[in-house]
């Protein structure tokens, strides 16, 4: 019988003790990582919140503590146009504001532009060097 002789040194041993528990580590991480988690469809989403008890929801200001039973929820697009510096668009008596934008045409390529809500119920935007057909958008929702 033959008998094989291995002549390690220590610093050689833990070497690879370490690269094998790497390499293990390494292997192991990989089957487990990553969590595909669930889809939405794989979620009851009936049962998310049961019970949602609140004696009020305000919303942009207009704070509401009774709803109507019945209704639609109904939302229009108010607009106007500006050329250069910046204009405010509101929305009526009885709607609110839900959000809001811009479309810009500039001049340059180093002009800055500005949207964001204004007051309780508008939006203001603002854009260097935008030209004529610019236009600012305000988002407004009532319930008819």
């Amino acid at each position: 019988m033959v008998a094989l002789k291995i002549n390690l040194t220590n610093k050689l041993f833990y070497t690879f003790v370490i690269l094998l528990a790497v390499i293990l580590l390494g292997v192991g991480v990989y089957a487990v990582v990553p969590n595909p988690g669930h889809s939405p469809n794989d979620i009851d989403w009936s049962s998310v919140i049961s019970v949602l008890r609140a004696n009020q929801i305000c919303l942009g200001g207009i704070c509401k503590t009774a709803w109507p039973t019945t209704g639609s929820l109904s939302c229009t697009t108010r607009s106007a146009p500006f050329g250069g510096g910046g204009v405010n668009v509101y929305c009526q008596t009885g709607e609110v504001r839900t959000g809001g934008g811009m479309k810009a045409f500039h001049e340059g390529d180093d002009d800055w532009t500005f949207t964001y809500p204004v007051g309780t119920n508008g939006w203001q935007c603002s854009a260097e060097g935008a030209k004529s057909g610019s236009t600012c958008y305000v988002v407004c929702c009532k319930i008819q």
